[in-house]
Parts: structure tokens; sequence; C-alpha cells
């Protein structure tokens, strides 16, 4: 699922329970809005398995979030290239689920 809505939508995802992607990709989620879908996110969306944020405005301020949303079940894969999250918090993202298929990378660069 691409994301044409604004930030208010992300709501509505958790009426989705057979939500398997979700492609957050240049949307201008904020830190508060995603904290909010991921607390939920193991009970509502429970077979979902990758997100993708590429070029979100997320920071640091989503560590805690982006820490349940790799330790949700079925999660396998994590797009957090281009955003605004630091090395060092990514490097916590991996060390808590180094299964998952990552890609981060700062200013449009990527590693897996």
């Amino acid at each position: 699922m691409r994301w044409p809505w604004g930030e208010g939508g992300l709501n509505c995802v958790q009426a989705m329970p057979a939500l398997e992607m979700l492609y957050l990709d240049n949307s201008q989620i904020s830190d508060e809005s995603f904290s909010e879908f991921a607390a939920n996110c193991s009970s509502s969306n429970p077979k979902l398995s990758a997100v993708f944020l590429e070029n979100c405005a997320i920071t640091d301020a989503s560590k805690a979030a982006l820490l349940q949303l790799v330790q949700h079940p079925s999660m396998s894969k994590l797009r957090l290239t281009g955003t605004k999250i630091s090395r060092a918090v990514f490097e916590e993202l991996f060390a808590a689920a180094p299964e998952l298929s990552f890609s981060y990378g700062i200013g449009g660069g990527a590693e897996e």
C-alpha cells in the first residue's frame, strides 16, 4: 500500500488487520503519529512484515516506536533510508533484531 494521505490517515491502518506491507516513503508522518501507530501495531496489524519509511521526517525521537516495530512477531524488513534517524539509533535497532533486513543511509545512500 502506497501512502497517499496526510499524517492523520495513519489511523486508518489500524483497521487493516490483513496488512502485510506499509509504504510510508516520502510521507510527512511525524514522530508522534508514528509512535502511536507502532504502539498499536502488534494487536491491530498482526501480519505486518515490512515497513518502508524512506525520506520520512522521523527522527531519533521515534527510537522507542522503532524498537517496538522491529520486535513485531511478523516483521522482516524495515527501510529507513533518508530519514533523520542517527547511526547510533540504527545500530540499536539492528542489535535488537539482527535477523531483519534493514536498509539505512543518510542523504539517500543505502546500506544493508
